[in-house]
């Protein structure tokens, strides 16, 4: 069995792939040209205020 060969600085880091919306990618893009946050910071940040709305929880 042949081993795969790593880059020496290579890091093994998690990237999640999301999947969502077009809707929602619009405002994701547009928030991330307006503020400093990448796309990444935008989605956990829905996500965190999501889970603590009661609006969103009552669905």
């Amino acid at each position: 069995m042949k081993k795969n060969k790593k880059l020496k600085n290579h890091v093994d880091t998690y990237r999640p792939t999301v999947r969502y919306h077009s809707i929602y990618r619009t405002y994701v893009d547009s928030l991330f040209y307006a503020t400093e946050l990448d796309r990444n910071q935008i989605i956990r940040c829905a996500l965190f205020t999501a889970a603590n709305n009661p609006v969103f929880l009552a669905f």
